[in-house]
């Protein structure tokens, strides 16, 4: 289930050289100076990226200042310039955080890097940002599913993506750092190195061939919820003209900074993190947790069953709930692109026996007034069934219903919001069996089926056709357009419901997938 889901210093020295002596040639007129395509002129300096057969890729670019000493738990600050060509051969290491399926990270505080997919000729694409998703905890750019070379080609875009801040160190809300801060605000670290990232794009992408008035920030998971905290935020609203959420669940509610009741605010929420750090000494706290390794905060948040890590409202950067305020028309009105998949869940409780019996005593746990409803409209005779009734179930409130919420919620403005709804299984290996689970959307997007270690596999001719379908639309909408032909998918209404299909034998875009679940969810007050 769902975690409830780079100071340095430049020193100029001036030094009194003779005069060069004149050249004994003068180079001829006309000669041409040769150009390298890989290095490229930022603001902070140059940059020698790689090429890759039609594409020139960028790895590891800093777009901040290391967030460590005294810019721990502070606002991103510009990365100084740098004199010598930067190397952007590698990824910046992870930031930190726990260990990724068991497997210690190699991760730094250093971390806040991005990384692009830029063409080879001189053309202007549009630029789409991806976000990575992790329940604000974990993930990073150097993951194979996030390789962005053939999105770019496939989509015809200049693709970036980044890492931020995660975890305590990315989200932790206090008074004693709000102290610190102009606007007397703590935590969304993370997402303002999001802000950061974007500000960056604008001020150098079309170094790269990017086209900085035509930017798509899209995500999945944490990243899809990310794309909607920056629709609440006011900074963000001129760093981005598209957003595409992919299974972000409708835009979440989060908390409060302060004085939530009767919720936990944001404050009283990471108060049990502080306090697990020894950090509770009034004035000192600030100082106190920026004395902690930074092993220290990976632990703590670790150490705590199903601690929720997320961004807060806190009036300034984030001014509200997103769905509120698109619903209500009270931000920037911008071209959506939202869906989610068939059997999110599946990704959860793999490996896990459910029982009929096991479903009932959630559903009756969670939901006692409406369990009987529940099983009725999720039925689960024997195990098998009663494992993908609870998939099924989960699914739909905390994903597809949401989906169709938010995009009734956003329809009807000047721009238009689309729908989609992946349902494609892999057709081979240890994946197969989960159905179309949360992320597997990636693997067909990114094309990166065999960059997936043990689960590798090779995609069906119609996974195929389903991953040119995909990128074909991303592509489209990124470029301003509509993902299909308006007659193929048009936009979302609230009337029509009109939704984008990616299915399994589907080589064409379909409509009016079954909402009938979210409708009696709706009823029972399960879903908006």
């Amino acid at each position: 289930m769902i975690r409830t889901l780079l100071s340095l210093s430049v020193i100029f020295a001036l030094v009194a050289c003779p005069e060069p002596e004149a050249p004994t040639q003068s180079p001829e007129p006309d000669a041409e100076i040769p150009i390298d395509p890989l290095l490229i002129t930022t603001k902070q300096g140059l940059v020698l990226g790689q090429e890759d057969g039609d594409l020139r890729v960028f790895k590891g670019i800093p777009y901040a200042a290391a967030p460590v000493g005294e810019l721990r738990f502070k606002r991103p600050e510009r990365h100084p310039a740098w004199q010598e060509t930067r190397d952007a051969s590698q990824f910046m290491p992870p930031c930190p955080q726990g260990d990724r399926f068991g497997v210690p990270m190699d991760w730094d505080e250093d971390c806040l890097g991005l990384n692009i997919w830029a063409h080879s000729d001189d053309a202007t694409r549009p630029v789409m940002v991806w976000i990575h998703g992790g329940s604000f905890t974990q993930g990073s750019t150097d993951l194979g599913l996030y390789n962005l070379k053939h999105l770019a080609r496939g989509s015809n875009v200049v693709a970036v993506s980044f890492n931020y801040r995660l975890g305590a160190l990315g989200f932790l809300a206090a008074e004693s750092l709000a102290a610190e801060d102009p606007d007397r605000v703590s935590g969304n670290y993370g997402i303002r190195d999001q802000i950061a990232a974007l500000e960056w794009v604008q001020d150098n992408i079309a170094a790269f061939g990017g086209n900085p008035d035509q930017v798509t920030v899209f995500g999945e998971s944490a990243g899809g919820m990310s794309v909607c905290t920056l629709l609440a935020a006011p900074a963000a609203e001129t760093l981005f003209h598209r957003g595409i959420i992919q299974s972000g669940g409708g835009c979440w509610a989060y908390p409060q900074l302060r004085d939530e009741s009767p919720a936990v605010s944001g404050i009283e929420h990471w108060q049990t993190i502080v306090d697990a750090l020894g950090c509770d000494d009034g004035e000192a706290v600030s100082a106190c947790l920026r004395s902690k390794p930074t092993s220290a905060f990976v632990n703590a948040v670790g150490n705590q069953e199903n601690f929720d890590v997320r961004p807060v409202v806190d009036g300034h950067l984030v001014i509200g709930q997103a769905y509120d305020l698109m619903a209500r028309r009270q931000v920037a009105d911008k071209a959506l692109l939202v869906g989610a998949n068939a059997h999110e869940s599946t990704f959860w409780q793999a490996g896990v026996e459910i029982t009929p019996d096991r479903f009932r005593t959630t559903l009756e746990t969670y939901f006692p007034m409406q369990a009987e409803r529940l099983m009725t409209m999720y039925p689960a005779t024997d195990n098998i069934g009663a494992w993908w009734a609870h998939a099924q179930f989960w699914s739909d409130f905390y994903f597809i219903c949401p989906m169709f919420a938010f995009a009734q919620a956003t329809s009807g403005g000047q721009e238009p919001t689309y729908a989609y709804f992946f349902n494609h299984t892999v057709s081979q290996g240890p994946l197969s069996y989960m159905g179309a689970s949360h992320s597997y959307e990636l693997f067909y997007l990114f094309n990166v089926h065999d960059q997936l270690g043990e689960y590798s596999f090779t995609p069906s001719p119609a996974g195929e056709r389903i991953s040119r379908d995909m990128q074909a639309a991303w592509g489209a909408f990124a470029a301003g357009e509509a993902p299909a032909p308006p007659s193929q998918w048009p936009a979302y209404e609230a009337t029509t419901e009109s939704i984008g299909t990616f299915a399994s034998l589907a080589t064409s875009l379909k409509k009016n997938v079954d909402a009938s679940r979210c409708q009696e969810l709706r009823s029972m007050g399960l879903s908006r």
